[in-house]
């Protein structure tokens, strides 16, 4: 068992999108590190607000998923910054044409004009285990890089995360 579990810093909220397993896809303009495929991440929802544009973009994913039957109405209350939010295996990252990006919107939830031709990747995110139902979310201090930092393993599990 690994003594650190990498963290990727998302912001809120596309991060509980992730721990409600309503986003299985993370786009991003790079690909994964090859490292972390196949491995457990902590997402940790990060303290920076959301855009407006995001949050509209959250209110047009949410109101198509709504329409098809496919969620509940969204709860627009902000919702916790500055914690880790969820545990999930980092499946595969790859690149994606714009036809692609667009299919797979109810996996990503990011709409076609953030598609970057050459760019996008979407990081596949599975095993999502949220933490959102323990007693106390883990609260974390961000270090390192923008993207990505790291949490003993311990810590997750004495919250009860299965690793």
């Amino acid at each position: 068992m690994p003594l650190n579990i990498p963290v990727l810093a998302v912001r809120q909220e596309w991060a509980h999108l992730i721990a409600t397993s309503y986003k299985t896809d993370e786009h991003r303009l790079y690909p994964a590190p090859t490292k972390y495929i196949g491995k457990d991440i902590a997402i940790y929802a990060s303290l920076t607000a959301p855009k407006k544009e995001e949050i509209q973009a959250i209110k047009d994913f949410f109101n198509v998923n709504y329409s098809e039957g496919r969620a509940e109405r969204w709860d627009l209350q902000l919702k916790p910054r500055g914690y880790i939010v969820a545990v999930a295996t980092l499946k595969n990252s790859r690149r994606v044409s714009r036809e692609e990006f667009n299919s797979s919107y109810l996996t990503h939830a990011n709409p076609l004009s953030w598609y970057v031709l050459g760019k996008s990747h979407l990081w596949g995110l599975c095993n999502i285990r949220p933490l959102y139902h323990l007693d106390n979310l883990i609260k974390f201090k961000f270090s390192g890089s923008m993207v990505w930092s790291s949490i003993p393993a311990e810590t997750l599990r004495a919250q009860g995360v299965d690793l």
